[in-house]
């Protein structure tokens, strides 16, 4: 926690999304009560969405969640 690996490990990802798939947009949730999730995510430049609730069969329960999304675009100008 807090040593900014998860920021680099969304950016592993981004970066091969991008360059080496045709997908134009990644989406992302993260549950409301996580702030560290949705400050990784609003870093690497994703745009909130939305909020709503989520089914999480896992844990047999519906969590409220915020959603965000990144585009191509926006990235390749990051």
């Amino acid at each position: 926690w807090g040593q900014g690996l998860m920021g680099e490990a969304l950016e592993a990802v981004l970066e091969a999304t991008f360059r080496y798939t045709a997908h134009d947009f990644v989406a992302a949730c993260v549950r409301v009560d996580n702030p560290a999730s949705r400050r990784v995510l609003e870093r690497a430049g994703f745009a909130f969405m939305g909020s709503g609730r989520e089914e999480f069969a896992a844990r047999r329960e519906t969590l409220l969640i915020d959603r965000f999304g990144l585009d191509r675009e926006t990235w390749e100008a990051t």
